[in-house]
């Protein structure tokens, strides 16, 4: 046992990471298989070999089910056993992963009773959940209000812009101010640094660690998907291990720090905005074509200039409503076990196009809302005809978007398109002393990336070092060199090789020698150094 999850110091960081697990509702068997033996087994044997260590699992129930139903009861076993040994809190949340606020105060509670009726059967007294973990971290003041008035949950995992920069301090614990519930806020950077494969390297884990005690930052909110560790990042459990048995750092779960007695002096009351873990802070200053300003929260589910998205939720307000008076219905009890199943907030993501598109995941989406009318009215009825126009209408337009390419094009700004105009490359509009710096911090993160075996990283950067050179970057939305900096904690610009005029040539590798401007030998470098200039300063062009 490390020294960090022993016994606590007043100057380590206290981690506290919630881990969203989540799959559509009818996922794949294979990649079920593939999710469950690359990431969830993994990071449930993480913590089962190392019982200091402590997180916050978000799990749907309809995940859950999943598993069951396909035989994979040995994740349900390692998670009692986690339950039992106090390392993990299991959140409250949405059934079918709802996207809530959003949704019809009625439809919000229905998701969350249906999740807590499901975890209570599976796994008794062990679910006694404290929090509330919102699909997508959406949250709204409605949602707080009506969540918290029916089953007064201690606190809510929050995304950082919920709250106003000029009062967030990531060491704060907040407190909603009308229902007095607890806010944590997640550590917006922390998470991304986390979920980039960063942290695959042991000097970067050291590097972070003391970049955060540098800015006395000892509280890390982290929220991700589970599936980074593992899935998307391969490997990355090990990686994850590394950091959280860090001696630097503690791990927590959000219901032992709200029980550690009076929190006053270090809670700041708040109220919030609507928003999600995916939005940046250009969504609450946009404009629209007369100039005025407007907030578009949850534009990747319910953006009002998006036709579908217009259909789709006109289609599910209808559908509801229906429903809603026809309880006495022979096949009621069928279709609103459906009707469950129909408000997951995929095909509404999947409808985006910013940048998120799928034909498959929209159709099936307003089939399934249909398919409820279809089964409390008859093919003949003006129910079932008005909720076939819908779809209809639905399909039109995706189909119409596909197309015209409008789904391809629609979450690219005109400023990262450059306005259609090309940008020049890197090669032509910096000195090439400065060129073939970058070209050697290319290779110095290609190298790091290679000795710790991430070896997709590696050849991101190889890839770079190629793209520069052949001046293919001149279209490029996030350039390579920006991409580089935001890469590294360190200040923007930091370079971590020392100056390209004070190698010598054998210090230059083989590989790099070859994407050198202006320098192919010792002579030229020597000449270089001596009269401050390159020796062939032949003007470049495309």
């Amino acid at each position: 046992m490390s020294l960090a999850q022993g016994r606590k110091r007043e100057d380590m960081i206290e981690a506290f990471l919630l881990l969203h697990f989540y799959q559509p509702y009818d996922q794949e068997k294979h990649i079920i298989d593939r999710v469950l033996r690359e990431s969830y087994l993994p990071l449930i044997n993480l913590f089962r070999e190392n019982p200091s260590l402590k997180a916050i699992f978000n799990i749907s129930g309809s995940l859950t089910k999943l598993l069951l139903e396909n035989g994979y009861s040995e994740f349900v076993d390692g998670l009692k056993e986690l339950l039992i040994s106090n390392q993990i809190e299991l959140t409250a949340t949405s059934m079918y992963h709802a996207f809530l606020p959003l949704l019809p105060e009625k439809e919000i509670l229905r998701q969350i009773n249906l999740n807590n009726d499901f975890y209570k059967q599976l796994l008794g007294d062990l679910y006694l959940p404290s929090g509330f973990y919102s699909p997508e971290l959406a949250i709204s003041e409605e949602l707080l209000s009506v969540v918290s008035s029916e089953f007064g949950y201690t606190w809510f995992a929050c995304p950082k812009l919920c709250v106003d920069e000029k009062v967030y301090n990531p060491n704060l614990l907040y407190r909603h101010k009308s229902t007095g519930s607890f806010l944590f806020i997640r550590n917006k950077e922390m998470s991304n640094t986390l979920l980039s494969g960063y942290l695959r390297d042991e000097r970067a884990v050291d590097s972070v660690i003391a970049s955060s005690a540098d800015r006395k930052i000892f509280k890390w909110y982290l929220a991700m998907d589970a599936e980074t560790f593992g899935h998307h990042r391969v490997g990355y459990v090990k990686d994850l291990q590394r950091l959280l048995l860090s001696e630097e750092i503690h791990t927590s779960t959000l219901k032992d720090c709200v029980s550690q007695g009076p929190l006053s002096e270090k809670t700041v009351d708040i109220s919030v905005r609507s928003c999600t873990w995916s939005n940046t802070e250009q969504d609450f200053w946009l404009k629209n074509e007369s100039g005025e300003v407007y907030v578009n929260s949850f534009s990747l589910w319910k953006d009002n200039d998006n036709p579908i998205h217009r259909s789709q939720w006109e289609l599910l307000d209808y559908v509801l409503d229906i429903l809603n008076k026809s309880s006495k219905e022979e096949n009621y009890s069928y279709a609103r076990e459906v009707m469950d199943y129909a408000v997951s907030s995929d095909q509404f993501w999947w409808a985006s196009a910013k940048p998120w598109w799928s034909i498959e995941m929209v159709e099936k989406g307003a089939y399934l809302l249909t398919s409820v009318v279809e089964m409390l009215h008859t093919k003949d009825s003006e129910e079932y005809h008005k909720a076939q126009a819908l779809y209809q209408e639905i399909m039109r337009n995706v189909f119409w978007w596909h197309r015209t390419g409008r789904s391809k094009n629609l979450g690219i700004t005109p400023e990262e398109r450059g306005h259609g105009e090309k940008k020049d490359p890197m090669l032509l509009r910096t000195s090439p002393e400065w060129f073939n710096q970058i070209m050697l911090e290319l290779e110095y993160e290609m190298l790091r990336a290679e000795q710790t075996k991430n070896y997709e990283l590696a050849i991101k950067w190889r890839d770079a070092i190629y793209k520069l050179s052949l001046m293919n970057d001149d279209l490029d939305v996030l350039h390579v060199v920006d991409e580089l900096w935001s890469f590294r904690p360190d200040p923007w610009n930091t370079t971590l090789v020392k100056p390209f005029l004070e190698h010598d040539w054998s210090e230059f590798s083989d590989f790099i020698k070859k994407f050198l401007i202006y320098v192919s030998s010792e002579e030229d470098l020597l000449y270089w150094k001596e009269h401050k200039k390159p020796k062939k300063h032949q003007s470049i062009s495309l």
